[in-house]
This record gives structure tokens, C-alpha cells and sequence, in this order.
């Protein structure tokens, strides 16, 4: 848990640095670089705008620096469009709805598959940091700043808001440790249990690096396929998989397993940077990956926890009675 802590650590280093020196790398997650206008006098947005990840934040914030003059107020108007369009162009593909109606079959579909998931095939563990939220049976997630280590048959997870530790969760696929560093708790099972209690998805350790990787699945062996509306629908044996061509490629969209949908709203370069899980009316969960290093080496030390004396041990049942904060937020 160290070792993820220290990850998180430096990669909040190189970001601080990058904004005090105003380098390219920092535009490109959202320093000053990159912000509009932000190289202009009078148009620097506040510190707290820089570090904020909310882009209606930085807009006020900037706004309202941008005031002092008639000439400020142009450009910050002609950059305010420019934002809510991008804005509006990244949330143009709407959230994704099972096609229905007649189907036709496409004996196409295991070789586009294969050629598809050639990458995400090769990669066998993952040092990634998310930004998730949503709601989990009528209770806010926060925006949780998430470090994840991640191989076939381990897990291991660290979240926070801000300087906060909210909760680490550790082990493998049989066995992982949830420690509630809010509360004080721990609770015990295997990994798919532990996480349905938590954000109300069962998740092993293999289903979640295939789905951050845009594999979907452990096993990629496609059984059937056909067009159906817009999307071409493969069926493997434990997953629904709709694919969409965009500019001449075929490109992951969603998939289903079990009673869990998952919409890949933002794929660079075949891997996925923004994907949403649902299941039911009950849970929306949107993952937003942030920092992402394939075949990281992963000590051993990674997936291990050593619980408080101090903590209280609490069953799974009483995790998922009252919720996986106890109401904190």
C-alpha cells in the first residue's frame, strides 16, 4: 500500500511542478498550459482553479479574473463558447441503450474481435489511477481519487478525497480486507463479494483489469455475432460485447456481464479513458482513468493490508445495510 501511496505521491509532485513552470506535460492534465487564455495578463486562473479537475470551477474562477477589462471580456467569452462546445461535443454519443429489432449475422466479428483486443491481450497487470464517482443505492460516491495496482488474480485499491484516505482494500481473488479508514472498520471476503457490498458490482480482480484494458473479458473467445441496429453484438462466454464503426474502425462501445452494463464514453487509442458501470436503477459508477502503466512490477507487498488494533471488524451484511461510508457523505 506504500508502494501506491508513493506512486500517488510523485505523480502529485511532477503535476505541481509542471504548473509552477508552465510546461507542456502540465497542459495536457490540465495546467496552465493548457488552460485558454491562461498565458495572457490578467487571464492566470487562481491556484485553486488550476488544481480543481471540475472544468465549471476553472471557467468561474477564470471568469472572474478575465473581469477587469473590455478586451479581457472578449476573449473570455470567445473561450468560454469554446469550452461549452467541446464540452458539448464530448457528451454527444449520449449513454449507450441496447439496440433492439431485427439482427443479421456477422461472420466477421471473432477476427475484428481478435484484432481488437491484440493489445489489451498482452497486458498482465496494471499501476493506474482512476477518478470514480456516481451514486450506489441512493448514496453519493464522492470524486475519489483511486490508486489501483492490478493483475489477474490480485487487487489492490487506495482511495482518497483530497489529503483524505477514505478507504484500501487488498488481496486476491479468494480473500481481500476492506479497511473503512473513516469509520475505523474492516470487513473480510472474496474479492467479488467485498466489492458488490462496496459499490454494489461484483468485480474479481481479472474482470476488472479486462475491463480497464478494453479486453472485457478473461476469455476473449467469441461465440456468436451480428449486426444489430447500429452496433455489431459478439457474445463470449461470460460477456456481451457491442462494437460501433466510427471512420472506417471498429471501436468498443459497451458490454454486459452478468446484470452489469458498461459504457466506454472515451476510448485513446483502443484503451479505455472513461467508462461508466451500471446495474439496475441502483447503481451508476463513472470511472475515469487518469494515469495508466501497463506490466507495472508490482511487489507482493501491494495486495497485502495489515488491519488496526484499533479497527472493529464489520460483516458484509452490515457494509451493504449502511452503505459502504456509513453515511459520511
Amino acid at each position: 500500500m506504500i508502494f501506491l501511496g508513493r506512486t500517488a505521491a510523485r505523480l502529485r509532485g511532477r503535476r505541481a511542478a509542471a504548473r509552477r513552470h508552465g510546461s507542456t506535460a502540465a497542459g495536457r492534465r490540465g495546467g496552465t498550459a493548457a488552460f485558454p487564455g491562461a498565458e495572457a495578463p490578467g487571464l492566470r486562473p487562481t491556484n485553486k482553479a488550476l488544481r480543481s479537475t471540475n472544468p465549471r470551477l476553472r471557467s468561474a474562477k477564470w471568469w472572474r479574473r478575465a473581469a477587469g477589462s473590455t478586451a479581457a471580456r472578449r476573449v473570455a467569452v470567445t473561450c468560454l463558447i469554446t469550452l461549452v462546445l467541446a464540452g458539448a461535443a464530448g457528451c454527444a454519443g449520449g449513454r449507450f441503450v441496447r439496440p433492439a429489432g431485427p439482427t443479421t449475422p456477422f461472420p466477421e466479428g471473432a477476427a475484428v474481435w481478435t484484432s481488437l483486443t491484440d493489445a489489451c491481450r498482452k497486458v498482465t497487470a496494471v499501476r493506474a489511477e482512476l477518478r470514480v464517482s456516481g451514486r450506489v443505492h441512493g448514496s453519493r460516491v464522492p470524486s475519489l481519487t483511486t490508486g489501483v495496482g492490478l493483475d489477474a488474480g490480485r487487487i489492490s485499491l487506495v482511495a482518497m478525497v483530497g489529503a483524505r484516505r477514505v478507504f484500501a482494500l487488498a488481496g486476491d481473488t479468494a480473500s481481500v480486507i476492506w479497511l473503512n479508514q473513516l469509520e475505523g472498520t474492516s470487513t473480510r471476503g472474496t474479492a467479488a463479494a467485498v466489492t458488490d457490498a462496496l459499490i454494489g458490482i461484483p468485480l474479481e480482480p481479472a474482470r476488472l483489469l479486462a475491463l480497464l484494458t478494453g479486453c472485457v473479458s478473461a476469455d476473449p473467445a467469441v461465440v456468436s455475432s451480428e449486426r444489430a441496429g447500429a452496433f455489431v453484438r459478439l457474445r463470449t462466454a461470460d460477456s456481451v460485447i457491442y462494437l460501433r464503426e466510427r471512420e472506417g474502425r471498429w471501436q468498443l462501445a459497451a458490454a454486459e456481464f452478468r446484470d452489469v452494463v458498461v459504457d466506454y464514453r472515451h476510448l485513446e487509442a483502443g484503451t479505455p479513458r472513461d467508462l461508466d458501470l451500471r446495474r439496475g436503477t441502483d447503481v451508476s459508477l463513472r470511472l475515469r482513468v487518469i494515469e495508466f502503466e501497463r506490466n507495472s512490477q508490482l511487489p507482493p507487498a501491494v495486495f497485502r493490508l495489515q488491519v488496526p488494533g484499533a479497527f472493529v471488524e464489520h460483516p458484509l451484511d452490515e457494509v451493504r445495510r449502511r452503505g459502504p461510508f456509513g453515511g459520511e457523505f
